[in-house]
């Protein structure tokens, strides 16, 4: 507001598509005023979109289907869902970005249950993801759980993967367990998330 601009009496507030708070004055019909912090908001903007990404998130909360707290488009592998129900069954759809530079590399798609430190060494690089029995078995390309674990990068560097439980599919001793999953770009980096 200009010093010295009287906006009361305050009839209506409002929240716009970036979280900033707006108000209506009755007495000035028809102009709307936006609050604004007297210091810059400060923030990370992975997508160097102007936006603050916690700002994103908070004004579209599916910019972060994963619940990480994270842009998913900004992520090198991100999932639509943080939770898949044993019982119920479901899919979780995972995005691999490994950027042009790697556009029509093979990559590789693995998983633990053990977590991702200290992670394994491959070729100088550090895979965040511990060896254990799930990530055997993943390794093996099992179509179940996960699908396209194996395959090759389209034109921009992405790749489209799935972890599917059918229903009833798993013990339900596995609740509440946590998996982390990664993929490799085969003579390239190691991209991640957990």
């Amino acid at each position: 507001k200009p010093t010295g601009t009287s906006i009361s009496p305050i009839t209506s507030f409002g929240v716009d598509g970036f979280g900033e708070i707006l108000a209506v004055a009755g007495s000035n019909v028809g102009q709307v005023w936006r609050i604004e912090p007297g210091t810059p908001v400060v923030g990370t903007d992975c997508d160097a979109n102007g936006q603050i990404d916690d700002c994103e998130i908070a004004a579209n909360a599916v910019l972060d289907l994963d619940l990480d707290g994270a842009l998913d488009a900004c992520q090198e592998l991100s999932a639509d869902a943080a939770a898949v129900s044993l019982s119920l069954g479901g899919t979780q759809n995972l995005s691999l970005h490994a950027g042009a530079a790697n556009a029509g590399a093979l990559y590789l798609l693995v998983g633990s249950a053990s977590g991702t430190v200290p992670g394994l060494v491959i070729d100088g690089q550090v895979l965040p993801l511990n060896f254990d029995g799930y990530f055997n078995f993943t390794l093996k390309g099992v179509p179940l759980p996960l699908q396209n674990a194996l395959g090759f990068l389209d034109a921009s560097g992405n790749a489209s993967a799935a972890f599917v439980a059918p229903a009833g599919a798993f013990s339900a001793s596995l609740a509440g367990t946590t998996l982390n999953h990664a993929y490799a770009v085969i003579g390239a980096s190691v991209v991640a998330t957990s």
